[in-house]
C-alpha cells in the first residue's frame, strides 16, 4: 500500500470510526442565540470540564475500581480525560507500581475502561483513551516489533573520507557510497554519484580531490524511545488493527460520543539522527524523479 494511500486510509477510519450517526456531540455543535451563548458561558456543558490525563500505572486487581475513580473525578466536575497506561518509570525499583504488560490491550485492560466507561456515560462527561503504553505512539507496547521485527527503527551511520584523485579505496561493511567533487572545497553538486552497494566496495577516484560519505543501516531506537521505524507507512497498517480496531470492536457505539477522541503521545520525531526507511527513497525517487542519497 503506497503512502498516499495510507493517510487516504487512516483519515477515512478515523472519520468513520468518531463520527456520531445519532446527533451532534457537544463539542460539534454551534450556538448562535447571544442568550443561549451567554447562559452557557456561566455554566457551560460539562464537555468544557477539564480533561485529566489519568494515569493507569498499577496492576489491575478490581476491574470496577476505574469506575469509583471516575466517579470520583466527576464529583469534582472533572472528565475523567484520556485513560494512559503506563509504567512507574522505574520498573527496576520494586518499590514502585507499574502496570503489567500483560494486562495492556487484554481483558482486564478493556473490562477496567469499559466500566470507567459506562459511570462516565451515565452522568454525561467524556472518557478517552491513549493509544500507547508510555510513549511513543506506535508500538502497542511491544506487540508490533514482535509481530513483525522488519519494523524496528532504522538509521544511516555515516563516515567522511577525503580521497585523491586517481587513487582506490575499499570500504567493508557498509550499504552504499557516495562521492562528490571538491571544487574550491566546496563538494560540485553535479559531481555526486553513487560510487557502490554492498559489503565490500572497490572505488578507484577520477582526478581531482574526492569526498566519499559511506552509509550502514543501523538499528537504534529514538532520543524519545521510539523502538519502531515511523517512517515506513506499513508501520500503521499493523498498529491500527492491534489497538484502535481493538477499541472500536468493544466501544465503537461510543466513539465520537463519550469517548471524543484519542491521545497521541507522540511530539513528531522520525528516530535517531539520520533516521531511514526504504520506503523513504522509493517514494522520494517517485515524487522528484531523484535518487535521496545523493543528497543526505
Amino acid at each position: 500500500m503506497k503512502y498516499t494511500h495510507l493517510n487516504i486510509l487512516l483519515t477515512a477510519w478515523l472519520l468513520i470510526v468518531f463520527s456520531n450517526v445519532s446527533g451532534q456531540s457537544e463539542w460539534q455543535k454551534k450556538y448562535s442565540d447571544p442568550e443561549t451563548v451567554r447562559k452557557m458561558f456561566v455554566n457551560p456543558p460539562m464537555f468544557y470540564a477539564p480533561h485529566t490525563f489519568w494515569f493507569w500505572d498499577d496492576t489491575i486487581r478490581d476491574e470496577h475500581f476505574t469506575a469509583t475513580m471516575a466517579e470520583e473525578m466527576m464529583k469534582q466536575g472533572l472528565n475523567p480525560g484520556y485513560a494512559h497506561p503506563r509504567s512507574s518509570m522505574d520498573r527496576l525499583n520494586p518499590g514502585f507500581s507499574s502496570l503489567p504488560y500483560e494486562q495492556y490491550l487484554e481483558k482486564p485492560w478493556f473490562n477496567s475502561f469499559g466500566n470507567a466507561l459506562q459511570v462516565t456515560k451515565d452522568k454525561g462527561f467524556t472518557l478517552g483513551y491513549c493509544d500507547e503504553y508510555d510513549w511513543p505512539s506506535g508500538q502497542a507496547a511491544g506487540r508490533v516489533l514482535k509481530q513483525h521485527p522488519e519494523l524496528e527503527a532504522k538509521y544511516l551511520d555515516w563516515k567522511r573520507y577525503k580521497v585523491k584523485g586517481k587513487s582506490t579505496v575499499r570500504y567493508d561493511s557498509i550499504d552504499f557510497a557516495v562521492a562528490g567533487k571538491l571544487v574550491n572545497n566546496t563538494i560540485d553538486a553535479s559531481s555526486l554519484q553513487i560510487i557502490g552497494e554492498g559489503d565490500h566496495l572497490k572505488w578507484t577516484a577520477p582526478p581531482g580531490e574526492w569526498i566519499v560519505y559511506t552509509y550502514t543501516k543501523k538499528f537504534h531506537p529514538g532520543i524519545d524511545g521510539g523502538k519502531v521505524n515511523y517512517l515506513d507507512p506499513k508501520l500503521m497498517e499493523v498498529f491500527i488493527p492491534l489497538v484502535h480496531e481493538q477499541y472500536a470492536k468493544r466501544f465503537g457505539n461510543d466513539m465520537g460520543k463519550t469517548i471524543p477522541g484519542v491521545f497521541v503521545d507522540n511530539e513528531g520525531y522520525y528516530g535517531w539522527r539520520m533516521a531511514w526507511s526504504e520506503d523513504l527513497a522509493q517514494r522520494y525517487k517517485e515524487m522528484k524523479k531523484q535518487d535521496i542519497r545523493l543528497w543526505l
